[in-house]
């Protein structure tokens, strides 16, 4: 089955059936137009929601420090009341932990684009349900500042190194502050939809998630998303194609980080 007709299937067998806006081709790239065919996005629980920031400073920064784009990274969980939300630490000005509804996740300002991760096969009850448990467990936790500097490779004290990420940065669960790629690949850990063993949730990267590939060795020989979920797909709020953000030439180190 090719991947596009494994998007629609799992958007056929999604939870909550009401279209969300349009997902283009799924591309296993950094890709900034949505490209026909295009599918209805109807939001499921373990949706990975990845986005890049439209502000300059902040995609120059996590270019020059080799971590690359995107710049954030949510998963779609059902919250108490029954109704959809983005999972998330950080983004949109809060840095804190909290689940977004999904109208105002996706309507908020800030992103220049973003991407849809969808999983190859819907959750079952239960791992939707220690999903659910994880978010609300972790709700209105802090946000590292620290950890965050730590995703840089160059960090002195990160778990990022060539060697040391095969001996640390192993999952811990539930934490009281978080960055945003280290709160996804725990909960995902929680639910029980990739192996605690290589699981590296202080290591991992939004680019990770996104690409199926790292700078970091360990990462790149154990993506955490490479065999459950789709090839991202640009989101879009209708079917025109949507050009979210002017490609820039590779230059220098750019090329490396793109």
């Amino acid at each position: 089955m090719n991947t596009f007709a494994c998007l629609f299937l799992a958007v056929s067998l999604s939870a909550d059936p009401t279209p969300f806006g349009q997902l283009g081709r799924p591309d296993s790239s950094l890709h900034f137009t949505a490209q026909a065919p295009f599918a209805a996005y109807s939001p499921a629980p373990g949706d990975i929601v990845l986005s890049t920031t439209d502000n300059p400073k902040m995609s120059v920064l996590y270019r020059l420090s080799l971590v690359g784009l995107p710049t954030h990274v949510g998963m779609v969980v059902r919250m108490p009341d029954g109704k959809l939300g983005v999972f998330e630490a950080g983004g949109g000005g809060e840095f804190r932990t909290r689940t977004t509804p999904l109208e105002a996740r996706f309507t908020r300002g800030g992103d220049k684009a973003v991407w849809i991760r969808k999983p190859t096969t819907p959750l079952t009850a239960e791992q939707e349900s220690r999903l659910n448990e994880f978010a609300a467990l972790s709700e209105n936790k802090g946000y590292s500042k620290r950890r965050a500097l730590e995703l840089i490779p160059l960090f002195p004290h990160d778990t990022r190194g060539p060697i040391r990420t095969f001996f640390s940065g192993q999952p811990k669960g539930i934490r009281d502050d978080s960055v945003c790629s280290e709160l996804i690949v725990e909960a995902l850990v929680y639910a029980g939809l990739i192996p605690f063993d290589t699981a590296r949730p202080s290591a991992t990267s939004p680019r990770d998630l996104l690409l199926d590939r790292s700078t970091n060795l360990y990462i790149r020989r154990h993506p955490p998303l490479a065999c459950g979920w789709i090839a991202p797909a640009l989101w879009v709020p209708d079917v025109s194609p949507c050009c979210c953000m002017k490609p820039e030439p590779k230059r220098g180190l750019l090329r490396f980080v793109r």
